[in-house]
């Protein structure tokens, strides 16, 4: 993303005056989009192709809506704006890539404009102690509850954790490529998460693998 500013879709009229208005002259963020929930936003994304979505958590729809845009277009970034401590778990659960309470969005523009470039490199981030907390008593709970790894996926996550690609792993496993992602999947859905990374950081708190 150097030296191009980040193009986002806002999914929220509601929070463009308060949110969206000071970045609109941000010259790292590019505002390429805003609608509320609604078919127009398939269009909107399709077409307007953003590095990131920031959405406005507000329960279940929201979930949804996150599910199917990670689903879709895995290598977007997906921000929830949540009002509630409560939606930060629910918005990760569905594989959002970032969470911001509303009511600690920063003032600041350069600093909105930071968590949104972090967002396109779909690193995390959960802003605010109180919600830090609340996600830390969701993982730990799913670690807690985490049905264990067969061999198979034991052998895929060791070479997932040494930097090999589905590719490669497939050919030192002598499976097929199709074969090595189902296995990565079900290791997510296993862990709670939702990338490659957060793949390995649960391993390595839970002794799955050696450093």
């Amino acid at each position: 993303m150097a030296g191009k500013p980040v193009r986002i879709v806002v999914v929220s009229t509601r929070l463009c005056a308060s949110w969206v208005t000071p970045l609109a002259v941000h010259p790292k963020i590019a505002i390429v989009g805003t609608a509320q929930p609604s078919n127009k936003v398939f269009a909107q994304v399709k077409h307007m192709h953003p590095d990131v979505i920031a959405i406005h958590m507000r329960g279940a729809t929201s979930s949804l809506w996150i599910r199917w845009f990670r689903a879709q277009y895995p290598h977007l970034g997906v921000i929830a704006l949540c009002e509630e401590e409560r939606f930060v778990v629910e918005a990760i659960a569905a594989g959002a890539t970032g969470c911001l309470l509303t009511r600690e969005i920063p003032a600041n523009s350069d600093e909105v404009a930071v968590i949104i470039q972090m967002m396109a490199d779909n690193s995390c981030f959960v802003a605010s102690p109180e919600a830090q907390k609340v996600l830390q008593a969701y993982l730990q709970e799913s670690f807690d509850r985490a049905p264990p790894l067969s061999p198979r996926e034991q052998e895929v996550l060791t070479l997932l954790a040494h930097g090999y690609t589905d590719k490669e792993i497939g050919r030192m496993l002598n499976i097929s490529q199709r074969t090595v992602k189902f296995h990565v999947a079900n290791i997510k859905a296993k862990f709670g998460v939702s990338s490659r990374v957060e793949i390995v950081r649960v391993a390595l708190e839970k002794g799955l693998i050696e450093t």
